[in-house]
This record gives structure tokens, sequence and C-alpha cells, in this order.
């Protein structure tokens, strides 16, 4: 079985499409060629990109502020997230074996000595662990996220010359 196609053949209806006769289609595909060549041509757009400008001494000092502001917010986060997230680990794992433990030791009237040793669950230590490493992200992020203000600021005193007189 062969199917002829022809490419001419439209399915739309034949009132939804205006009548255009190929003459007014080939000046139209005329122009459009012309708006191409005439693009191309234009050397304006061929235009090569500026060069780096060399920004000198000011800029080697900016370079270095940068790189002193970003090391010093990211060692600064960097302890915060490890002392907070010591602090909240510790917490996590004293709310875990305050209600978990040590209410089950009380619970079954175990002498005091006995309830104090009682193990920590894993619960506890797993939600004591992701809490500790959500506070030390959070607080490594919020560096980040202040170093590069902080830098931005660098970059815009170099720019507009806000330090020069």
């Amino acid at each position: 079985m062969q199917v002829n196609f022809h490419p001419a053949t439209s399915f739309k209806s034949e009132s939804a499409t205006p009548a255009v006769n190929s003459d007014e289609k080939f000046f139209q595909l005329e122009k459009r060629l012309a708006d191409i060549e005439a693009k191309i041509n234009n050397p304006d757009m061929f235009v090569k990109p500026e060069a780096k400008q060399k920004k000198g001494f000011k800029g080697f000092i900016a370079a270095v502020a940068k790189a002193y502001t970003n090391t010093t917010e990211m060692v600064k986060g960097t302890f915060k997230g490890i002392v907070y997230g010591a602090m909240t680990g510790l917490g996590l794992l004293a709310g875990g074996w305050l209600l978990g433990p040590f209410a089950n030791a009380f619970k079954k009237g175990n002498p005091f000595k006995e309830t104090i040793k009682g193990p920590i669950g894993t619960k506890a230590k797993v939600v004591a662990g992701l809490g500790t490493a959500g506070v030390a992200v959070y607080h490594v992020i919020k560096a980040r996220l202040k170093a590069n203000q902080k830098t931005s600021n660098v970059d815009h005193q170099l720019r507009t010359g806000h330090r020069d007189k």
C-alpha cells in the first residue's frame, strides 16, 4: 500500500488562512533575505570586545582586600558553625537522654546511679548529628554570603572611586 503526500495539501479550513499568492510569498522571502544580508554586512556586528583593562596598583590592593575578607569571613563562619553546632548537638543529646533512657529508668524504679548511666539511644544520636551538621552548614553559608557582600563593596569602591580624593 502506498500513500501519496502532497506538501501543498493543507488540513486547515480555507476561511482561517488568508489568501496569499506565490509572487507575494516570493517577495516577502526576498525582503527577509535582504534584511539578513544587511545585518551580516554591517561592520558593527563584528566589533571585537574590549580588552580587559589593567587595574594597576588599586586593582592589586582590591584583590588583596577581597582575599583577606573572604578568608576572615569564612574562618569566622566555620568556627561559629563548630561552636554553635557542638552546643546544639550536646543539647539534642541531653534532650534525647532525658526523654529516652532517663525517663524509662525512673518509670522502672531503678536506683539513681543506674539511671544516670543509661545509654543514649540511636535516634537521639542521629538527631543530634543532623542538628549539629545543620547548624554548622547554616553558619558557613551565612559567612559565605556575608563575604560576597563585603567583596562586592570592595569592587564597588574600586569602580566608583569612593576612596579617591
